[in-house]
């Protein structure tokens, strides 16, 4: 298996474009560099690899789930995808530069 820098990550605004960061580490991830004339399009890139290790803790758990199946009961599954629901907007916001 492949290992990455842990999340969260982060973008820091340089001017010239984006640093994407470990947040709370020292974790440097790369950088986007911003084109004038598609300037919001890498906006939406350097957004979108900053919340992947969010999306990736959200798909996780979402294939956990569904793995299980009927292993749990339904009170605790309903409880579960909840959670998950909540994770996986939150990464979705994030990856379109939500907080």
């Amino acid at each position: 298996m492949n290992t990455h820098t842990p999340g969260p990550w982060c973008l820091f605004d340089y001017g010239e474009g984006w640093h994407i960061n470990q947040a709370g580490g020292p974790g440097f991830i790369g950088s986007l560099p911003r084109y004038k004339h598609r300037e919001k399009e890498c906006e939406a890139n350097a957004n979108l690899i900053a919340a992947a290790p969010d999306l990736l803790e959200a798909l996780d758990s979402i294939m956990e789930i569904c793995s299980q199946g009927r292993q749990i009961y339904p009170a605790t599954m309903a409880e579960r995808v909840a959670e998950v629901l909540i994770t996986a907007r939150a990464a979705i916001a994030k990856s379109r530069g939500g907080a």
